[in-house]
């Protein structure tokens, strides 16, 4: 026996290197083998006597065959690395870079063993451990009064698992991550098994008829769905097996999925949970799955599974099997978005426990309820996408689920023990989980005014520039967060935002310190960043575009809040446990003004009868009501005298204002101002400007003459009269003057050059007084039947030129017919 083990244990050393006993025997016959190649490959033909050997048939089908067989050896060698790509279907470039990865990974895990042979490398934990503190979350509770939201001071710890150089696991899918708001989400489901109408992805349009969502594919089938009498009756609540001693089912592949689900089909009831990532990835990740039957834990890898996990809607959307979730808000939707899953026939437990009105709301409470055990929420910062998961995070998974049956068969039974056996309000909350089930999925949408509830949740006061950097830097956020698939915090966390747009710094090196840590995007993309907030210094500093209005914050989470709105006891009027209560509002109790408004209002005895009136003696101290129909036409003409009482009244207002409009130019232009002169007896009312003229001594402007002779007797001083009534008849004797001048320059433009009289709408008297008329110069050929006088035709050359204006130095001239000289000596 002994020489047999011997002979076991050499041959098992001479096969510790790939058949050879030592390291060194291993890698002589290895380059050994390489030159024997070298050296074959050498021989072969090569430039233009290979072109001579490729034209026989015979020679090319050779070395086709040992190509394509030494290229399926390399394929199978880069696959075992687990390199990426098919060698074989690529070109020759894309082929050396192939082999160029290959050999970078080959020499990188070369030196990594030797460097942990020699001692030179620390072995270092791949999954990291640390221990953070989470803050507490306000714990409301309702009382028949108010409802209060306790603190806890102590943090509570929790431990941050995660692992070096996890793989990504987006890059991984067949199907890409659609990260863009410009489309909307497609469901990706393929088949529809327990369907009461056939699959029919039918897209919602908005009012400018772009798509923007896909109606829910089980519309129908959960609309339809009520549960049966038996789902409304009392249960008898098995008791779980501790889950130290029991095993989990761990499902990876697509064998194990199909032998899982035949198992579930003869399930009764199941209990669903999913573990989810969202901090390395924009939309998220469902990493994890639990799913437990009566007699079964399982737990599957909804990433190495992600596009054959469909084949659960067989259970899902099975009307007869219940789903039983625990706050199934958000598990809903992920299910749609990554794994194409629907859930007909669901219960949550939270909705229950809301229904019972529970002090608390979560799994971990319902678990201390009714199983008496306290949940480990330690692990709630886990990164799930680690590949293998570490034991503690798996159990910590199976316990979600594991007792999840027993707190459904205990909460049914306390609604049906509160609604005194009856099933209204075991009714509600399957009621309720339909429409969660409802729930589509929605993409995130971002606007300009996103940035908006962030920064009223921060309390900050911001001017325009600062308002400036924070909107430009949030959308560039968004956009990059969607371009790398990555989450908003992970490229740059909230406070470190709004420290930025707060300091505004002038150079780089102030962005990097007000990151700590630096976000790595942050040192890729600090040129950007830098530009961004040197145009925000550049804004004009202007008073904060937040209203008022818009800085309303909210003092309790919606989130929160939500679960408060359908307890009986709840009241959103009541605000008596808040800080600032007036207690001097008006109310109908204990008001004596208000009593003495509505005391002709109070009656004291009944004043409606529905037999007779006179009957038992009411009806006779009541007046009764007349109520007066008034027609729309009778309203018109009681309205006619009162809209014409507002018409003069706003006619007298504006006359009102234009009397104090011209009070107010006189008082602008003195000169308008109208005075009184003269003895009591005769009294004129004169412009104040004539008087001030002739207090001046000057006089009106005269009109530019063509006559040298007459500009310079314009130009002359006038002689002003002794008195008043002197100098207005100078005046309106130059009136006439000027009168009679217009009229004769009207009658000389009347006869054109070759006699003949112009339109009678060219010739206007300037005035209503008689023109004075020279007969002498009348030619009278021009009349039939007159008589002629020889000296006609000499009388007529006169005329033409007397008014043609003759030669230019004979005083003939119409302008020389009367002046203001002549007027003057005739006068004197």
């Amino acid at each position: 026996m002994s020489e047999i083990k011997e002979e076991q244990e050499s041959s098992k050393e001479s096969t510790k290197f790939a058949g050879f006993p030592t390291m060194d025997e291993f890698s002589k016959n290895g380059m050994k083998l390489i030159m024997e190649a070298t050296k074959t490959i050498n021989a072969l033909p090569s430039g233009s006597s290979r072109d001579l050997y490729s034209t026989h048939s015979s020679f090319s089908k050779v070395m086709s065959y040992h190509n394509n067989d030494i290229i399926n050896v390399i394929h199978n060698v880069i696959q075992h690395k687990g390199i990426k790509g098919n060698i074989t279907k690529r070109d020759n470039e894309e082929k050396f870079e192939i082999l160029q990865e290959f050999n970078d990974a080959i020499l990188e895990t070369i030196n990594y063993n030797l460097d942990d042979m020699q001692g030179i490398r620390k072995i270092t934990p791949t999954i990291n451990v640390q221990e953070v503190k989470v803050p507490q979350t306000p714990q409301y509770q309702l009382s028949t009064t108010i409802v209060t939201a306790k603190f806890d001071a102590s943090p509570q710890s929790a431990k941050l698992i995660t692992a070096k150089n996890i793989l990504r696991p987006q890059t991984t899918f067949k199907t890409l991550v659609d990260n863009s708001a410009l489309t909307p989400f497609i469901p990706r489901i393929k088949d529809k098994p327990n369907s009461l109408r056939p699959l029919a992805l039918l897209p919602e349009y908005d009012d400018d008829g772009t798509i923007i969502n896909y109606l829910h594919p089980y519309e129908l089938e959960i609309e339809k769905f009520e549960p049966t009498n038996e789902m409304l009756m009392k249960r008898e609540p098995q008791v779980p097996e501790d889950i130290t001693n029991f095993p989990y089912n761990y499902v990876e592949t697509e064998e194990q999925l199909n032998a899982m689900v035949e198992e579930l089909r003869s399930a009764k009831e199941i209990a669903v949970d999913l573990e989810h990532h969202s901090y390395r990835t924009f939309l998220g990740i469902t990493c994890l799955m639990q799913i437990s039957s009566r007699t079964k834990d399982y737990i599957i890898d909804t990433i190495a599974l992600r596009d054959e996990l469909h084949i659960l809607n067989e259970i899902f959307t099975r009307s007869s099997i219940i789903k039983i979730f625990h706050g199934s808000d958000c598990d809903i939707e992920w299910l749609q978005r990554d794994l194409a899953l629907y859930v007909v026939n669901m219960f949550d437990t939270h909705q229950a426990a809301k229904r019972l009105g529970l002090a608390r709301l979560s799994l971990a409470f319902l678990l201390k309820h009714y199983c008496n055990i306290d949940a480990d929420k330690s692990f709630q910062l886990a990164d799930w996408r680690m590949r293998p998961l570490p034991e503690n995070l798996l159990k910590y998974a199976q316990q979600d689920t594991h007792y999840l049956l027993y707190i459904f068969d205990k909460i049914v039974n306390d609604l049906l023990s509160a609604s005194n056996e009856q099933s209204t309000l075991v009714k509600g909350v399957y009621h309720d989980s339909k429409i969660l089930c409802m729930k589509r999925y929605l993409k995130p949408i971002i606007h300009e005014n996103s940035y908006k509830d962030m920064f009223l949740k921060s309390k900050r006061s911001f001017n325009n520039q600062q308002i400036y950097a924070l909107r430009e830097i949030f959308l560039w956020r968004d956009k990059i967060a969607r371009e790398e698939d990555e989450s908003c915090g992970y490229i740059l966390p909230n406070h470190m935002l709004l420290q930025i747009a707060e300091s505004l710094p002038r150079e780089m090196q102030g962005i990097l310190a007000c990151c700590n840590p630096i976000p790595p995007m942050i040192r890729q993309n600090l040129n950007h960043l830098h530009q961004i907030i040197l145009k925000a210094r550049e804004q004009p500093i202007i008073k904060p575009i937040i209203n008022d209005k818009d800085a309303v914050r909210q003092t309790v989470n919606l989130n929160n809040k939500r679960d408060l709105l359908n307890h009986p006891l709840y009241s959103p009027h009541d605000l008596s446990h808040q800080q600032e209560i007036r207690d001097d509002l008006p109310t109908l109790i204990g008001s004596n003004k208000l009593k003495e408004s509505f005391k002709d209002i109070i009656i004291n005895e009944i004043s409606l009868n529905v037999f007779d009136k006179n009957q038992n003696g009411y009806g006779n101290s009541q007046k009764e009501l007349e109520i007066k129909f008034i027609s729309p036409y009778h309203r018109y003409k009681l309205m006619i005298p009162f809209m014409e009482a507002q018409r003069k009244k706003e006619q007298a207002e504006a006359e009102e204002n234009r009397k104090k409009m011209l009070e107010e130019k006189k008082k602008q232009l003195p000169e308008l101002e109208i005075v009184k002169i003269g003895n009591d007896e005769d009294v004129e009312e004169v412009p104040l400007r004539v008087v001030k003229r002739k207090s001046d001594g000057t006089t009106q402007q005269q009109p530019q003459y063509q006559n040298k002779r007459w500009r310079k007797e314009a130009n002359r001083e006038p002689e002003l009269p002794n008195n008043y009534a002197n100098e207005m008849d100078i005046e309106s004797k130059l009136q006439e003057v000027a009168t009679v001048v217009e009229n004769m320059k009207n009658k000389n433009k009347k006869f054109n050059k070759k006699g003949k009289a112009q339109k009678a709408s060219d010739f206007r008297q300037s005035s209503n007084k008689p023109v004075p008329f020279d007969y002498s110069s009348v030619s009278y050929d021009r009349f039939q039947g007159g008589s002629s006088n020889g000296n006609s035709n000499q009388k007529d050359q006169k005329n033409n030129q007397k008014f043609k204006g003759g030669k230019k130095g004979k005083g003939n001239n119409i302008d020389k017919m009367f002046n203001f000289s002549n007027f003057r000596l005739n006068k004197k």
